[in-house]
């Protein structure tokens, strides 16, 4: 019913009827696809060297680590696969977070050893790494590429090897005291609403010290 709702009802994605790349005004979908393609393939890119300068990233690492990923377990993936929301989009693969949630008990083992073994070998499936590229819209010059937010929509079943790899990396971090104090949001019981708070009691508790600070 809401998919047949959805069809009537005006669409808030705006359609990408030109881009310009070095000077020339692309037209045709292929020439648009490219200049956004190459324009955000590179952002990564520009940001380290923006960063980093010529250095090369990780020549000298702050610390070295010790991790190595275990091996899941079936029950684990399974797990994860009943935990996979229907709603969201579909990737390359047209495999639905819904097929995986309906089958979890018959594809737990078979993944299972498939994400074990990208564990062992370190390499990631090379259709996993596939993502569907959509360009977003934000605000300005339609022409402009740097108006446009890509989202890469990445398998859905790709998603079970991302939650493992996730929780041992969190857990290992958590153990050796390796977060920042301040580091706030995307950790339990260290939300964004819970730095917010502890800014405004620092802000009142040096209020009513009387000191006075620039930010």
């Amino acid at each position: 019913m809401w998919k047949a709702i959805k069809e009537t009802l005006p669409s808030n994605h705006n359609e990408i009827n030109a881009g310009f790349s070095h000077g020339k005004l692309q037209t045709d979908p292929k020439g648009i696809a490219e200049t956004l393609n190459n324009h955000f393939s590179s952002i990564s890119k520009r940001l380290a060297k923006a960063r980093f300068g010529s250095k090369p990233i990780g020549s000298k690492p702050i610390w070295y680590s010790s991790l190595s990923l275990k091996s899941v377990t079936s029950a684990f993936v399974e797990k994860q696969l009943c935990l996979m929301k229907t709603n969201k989009v579909i990737g390359l693969d047209n495999i639905s977070a819904c097929l995986l949630r309906d089958t979890a008990s018959v594809l737990a083992s078979p993944l299972r050893d498939i994400i074990n073994l990208s564990f062992e070998k370190g390499r990631l499936p090379s259709s996993w790494k596939c993502a569907k590229v959509t360009a977003l819209f934000k605000q300005g010059d339609k022409t402009d590429k740097d108006n446009y937010r890509h989202i890469s929509i990445l398998p859905t079943v790709s998603k079970v090897i991302e939650r493992a790899v996730h929780s041992q990396l969190y857990s290992y971090l958590d153990s050796n005291n390796l977060f920042a104090v301040n580091q706030f949001g995307f950790r339990r019981a260290r939300s964004t609403a819970l730095a917010l708070t502890q800014f405004t009691d620092e802000v009142r508790s040096n209020m009513d010290k009387g000191v006075n600070g620039q930010v």
